[in-house]
């Protein structure tokens, strides 16, 4: 992982992107934005899920258990 979680999370969110708009029968080109919703607040970056990502992800296990967990915990290397 980088240094700057931040950075890392955007690269990894920009690679996600890049695999939903080269995804067939996808129209435009929603990027990460088709799952994730970015927004600023009080001059700090905010992600959420959006209902079309949960759905996306709501028939594997794992990821659903890792997404009602803090931040911290997965950002942890262990």
């Amino acid at each position: 992982m980088h240094q700057n979680p931040e950075r890392s999370l955007t690269g990894i969110l920009g690679a996600f992107g890049k695999r939903v708009n080269e995804t067939q029968n996808v129209s435009g080109s929603p990027d990460m934005s088709a799952f994730i919703k970015r927004e600023q607040i009080e001059d700090e970056t905010h992600y959420s899920l959006r209902p079309e990502g949960q759905k996306a992800i709501e028939n594997v296990p794992a990821l659903m258990e890792k997404l009602n967990k803090p931040w911290n915990e997965l950002l942890d290397s262990d």
